[in-house]
Parts: structure tokens; sequence; C-alpha cells
């Protein structure tokens, strides 16, 4: 049994449909239209999607020209409703016919019947921004304990602007019943979510941030910038949505979620530095770090913890001596410790000489995930697409100061 659209609206806008003021065009439109969807018993929380037939041909001038045939292709058509989920106000219905996409979006201000109505059509609707699962970093938290957020993307024909959301990913989570992974590698706790992003339909569960303008930046991208909370350890997404002039945009799901994190503040101990001798390479310097949080080097898996040695004039201040190697510590040894050795030989002839270390980089990809990033899509501005985040050095050693320095 078939219904044309507008009968199929009647019941799922139970205290709505009578109150729109529906423009002729537009309800000659939907009554044209028919789908094969069971009637709907009442509002409907998630979208709907199904296909249309024309009752009789037909073609409407004031659609871009869209021509409807009834012995042509079904037409796709997804139906969104919007207002409160009880008690919806209007909706948002794209058609995808072999014209060109179009949309319709019809919102009754059922509050003050006077402007019912208000009517916002545009031909086509945006694209929406492609986004990576690779997640991506903010700035540090400062003392008032939020990040700066700054992203930029390619401009998306026909937006006049964008629309940015922020979504918790506990509150995300619960929104899709899913369980958030017990693992203290932050891109493990992002994937599913980024999975299952097109199943988050509605913007209930997120936080508007703002919009950004419609006309790029001199570099050519749209710039994005905002303050967000910057909790420890936890994972944040980003939605944005491209919005027409005529405020037509892409339904809401098909905009893709940007997984990022806050890096953390966490530094190792000020390591120890020695020095022995090699019988292969002679005077030799060691640099041993204990008390390496275990649950920051698992937040790294695969990689391992970094030292850097500085070396100095004597009497030079310790934080600005200059960085003469670097390298991963391997370990830990039986006494928990992280160590690296350099043969002084190898190294500038400095008399004295500080050592610091640091937690290996988390990833932006879980273990095993193989993804590139999206090819014109949100990225950072301050860095790419995929970059692992860098821990903060420790504090310098207690300095080494050669038996030859004077």
């Amino acid at each position: 049994m078939t219904v044309s659209l507008l009968g199929f609206l009647k019941p799922l806008l139970p205290d709505a449909f009578d109150r729109i003021a529906l423009p002729a065009e537009i309800r000659q439109l939907l009554d044209h239209l028919s789908t094969d969807l069971p009637l709907p018993a009442g509002p409907a929380s998630a979208p709907l999607s199904g296909e249309v037939r024309a009752c009789a041909h037909d073609a409407f001038g004031g659609f871009a020209g869209l021509t409807i045939d009834p012995l042509g292709r079904a037409i796709p058509f997804r139906l969104r409703l919007t207002g409160p989920p009880d008690a919806p106000t209007g909706f948002q219905l794209d058609l995808e016919p072999a014209d060109g996409p179009l949309v319709i979006r019809i919102e009754g201000a059922v509050e003050r019947p006077a402007r019912q109505g208000i009517l916002g059509l545009d031909t086509p609707a945006p694209r929406p921004v492609p986004t990576s699962p690779m997640l991506l970093w903010t700035g540090h938290r400062d003392a008032t304990g939020q990040a700066e957020l700054a992203l930029r993307w390619p401009p998306s024909p026909g937006a006049a602007r964008y629309r940015v959301h922020l979504g918790d990913a506990r509150r995300l989570a619960d929104e899709l019943g899913l369980s958030l992974a017990d693992t203290p590698v932050l891109a493990a706790r992002a994937h599913p979510i980024h999975v299952a992003a097109d199943r988050l339909t509605g913007t209930g569960a997120f936080t508007f941030l703002g919009e950004a303008a419609g006309a790029p930046a001199g570099d050519g991208f749209i710039h994005f910038t905002a303050r967000v909370p910057g909790g420890p350890r936890g994972v944040q997404f980003v939605r944005v949505v491209p919005v027409a002039a005529g405020g037509a945009e892409p339904a809401f799901h098909t905009c893709g979620l940007v997984p990022l994190a806050v890096p953390g503040t966490d530094r190792p101990p000020p390591p120890l530095l020695d020095a022995f001798t090699d019988p292969a390479h002679g005077p030799t310097l060691r640099v041993r770090a204990r008390g390496l949080r275990p649950e920051l080097l698992a937040a790294a898996p695969g990689g391992a913890p970094e030292f850097r040695l500085r070396g100095s004039a004597r009497g030079a201040d310790r934080h600005v001596a200059l960085v003469r190697t670097s390298g991963d510590l391997t370990g830990p040894d039986a006494e928990g410790a992280w160590t690296a050795t350099v043969p002084l030989s190898a190294t500038a002839p400095d008399p004295v000489w500080h050592a610091e270390v640091r937690y290996p980089a988390e990833p932006a990809l879980p273990p095993g995930t193989a993804a590139s990033p999206a090819d014109g899509g949100v990225e950072p501005v301050w860095g790419a697409v995929g970059d692992g985040c860098e821990g903060l050095w420790s504090d310098p050693s207690p300095a080494w100061i050669s038996a030859n320095a004077h």
C-alpha cells in the first residue's frame, strides 16, 4: 500500500502539521510523491529513509527544473523531524533525484501561529567536510583548565557558514549504547565512536561551540578556534556542519566526527646521570630513569620513553644547554629502571652534562589500525593529521661534570 509523502508526514507531526502553512508548490510536490513505507504511528526520534515515486508525470520549474516521472527510477529520500523529540514542529526532507539533490526544510512556529510556514529551500545542500579517524591534539591545558582548539578545512561548495558541535566521548558512548574501552590508549577509546558516527543523528548529545564564516582565510582554508574543557586523559569529538545561505544543511549524521584529545602534562621524575668506562668505547655516559608511570607507558603501545643529553660549559644554565644527542631508553630492568648509554667519544667535548627524559609519544590511531588522513578534510592548524602527541620533558638531572672540566 502506498501513501503520499503529505499523508506520511501527518502522523509524524500530530501537533504541528495542520498548523504549518506549507507553500502551495511544496504541498503539491509532497502530495505528488508516494512511498511504500508503513504509515507511522507517531513521531519518530530517528531519521526515516526509503524511496518515493511519482503518481503521474510532472515537472516543477521551481525546484531546479526537477522532473519526476512515474516510469523512471525511484527517488531515495531521508526525512528528519526537527524540534522537541516528543512534539516535533517541522521537518527536513532530502531527495536525490537524477536532476540533483534537493533539500526542503519546513519549520512551523507552533507557539506563534502568525509566523507559521517558515521555509528554507536550497539546492543542493553543501556536502559534508571529510574527516579522518586519526586523533587530533589541542593545545595544552592552561591555568583555567581550558585548552585551545584550532582547526581548519577547505571550503565546502555552497556553504555560507559552518556550525561546529562538540561531544564528550562518555556522553556519546552512552547515546550509542557503547562501553568505552578500558584502556589508557586514547585513540582506542575514540575509534569505536568514530566508526559509529552515522548513528548519532541528533544534536542532543553535543554542545554547540560556535560558527565559522564561509569565506576562507589567506591560506585558502576555513579556520575555527575555540576553547574546550581540558580534562585529563579525556577524548572529545567535533562535528562540522556546513550551512547554505538559505539555511539548508546536510543531514547531521552524514557529517563525520573529528576525534580530539588534550595533551597530558605529566612529566617523569628527573633521571640520574653518571659515567663509567666501557672496555670497547671508553668513557661512557649512562642515563637511568626510575618512577615512570606504567599507565602512561601503556598509553603508547610499542613505544619507548626517550632521553636527551645537554652539554655545556661549566657555570652555564642547565636549562639552556645545547641538546647534543637523544634516543630511546631501554628497559625496564629488574629494578624497574630504563637506561641508555652514550660514549663520550660520540658527543661534543662539553665538560658539563645533564639528562632529561619523557614518556613515549601517544599514537593517533590504535595499534593495528591503518587509516589515511581524509582527502581535503578537517585538520589541526598546528601540526598534521596523524601526528603523535609528544610528552613533556622532565626537569634536568643533576649535572655530571668531567674530571677534566676547568
